[in-house]
């Protein structure tokens, strides 16, 4: 029921077109950073956050269970989840792998690597925020790192549904060519219509 955005440069603009969303039931607010604070530090700036919160950069498209996210972190008692999604990297040439004396041990052919990709979504404890220094500049993956070097509890949430990081270009270009069949499948159809 409550958003907050944190803005900074060209912020009027988004602030301009947020302000036009009516969804009854949603309070929206802002933060401003009078200078660049990465994607951590605006959270020292709000000063009413629940005892729990979600967090999520902007530029994320995705039919996650945010619900279901947010239950895992208070039946684990974590003090950061991270969302995870499945990806692979697919190298486009053959690998090498080198023994003593440059023997060749194994020749791979174009091999493709999975890994485990942060999606920006983040559920985070109060508690965990109160080490950032009001106005400190911090990204989340710094943010998380600390945490863990804390000894805080920090845990991934595996997600494999529908998510585009759209601040990638590849991810934008797919949002851009089925824009129409994503907003339908994600039951957002009617902001086409409204534009």
């Amino acid at each position: 029921t409550e958003v907050t955005i944190s803005l900074g440069y060209l912020g009027e603009l988004m602030q301009a077109y947020v302000s036009r969303i009516n969804l009854p039931g949603l309070e929206i607010s802002f933060v401003w950073e009078n200078s660049p604070l990465g994607t951590a530090g605006p959270l020292s700036l709000i000063d009413n956050l629940d005892d729990r919160f979600l967090v999520m950069n902007g530029d994320v498209l995705t039919d996650i269970d945010f619900n279901r996210m947010y239950q895992f972190n208070i039946k684990r008692e974590d003090d950061i989840t991270v969302a995870v999604f499945p990806r692979k990297v697919t190298i486009d040439l053959g690998v090498l792998e080198l023994g003593e004396d440059e023997k060749i041990l194994n020749y791979i052919e174009k091999p493709e690597y999975p890994y485990l990709a942060s999606m920006g979504i983040y559920v985070i404890r109060k508690s965990a925020v109160q080490d950032l220094s009001r106005g400190e500049k911090k990204d989340l993956p710094d943010f998380v790192l600390d945490a863990i070097a804390k000894n805080k509890a920090v845990r991934a949430f595996q997600f494999d549904g529908f998510w585009l990081d759209i601040g990638r270009i590849d991810d934008y270009q797919e949002a851009q060519d089925n824009l129409s069949a994503i907003l339908e499948d994600l039951g957002l159809q009617d902001l086409l219509d409204k534009e």
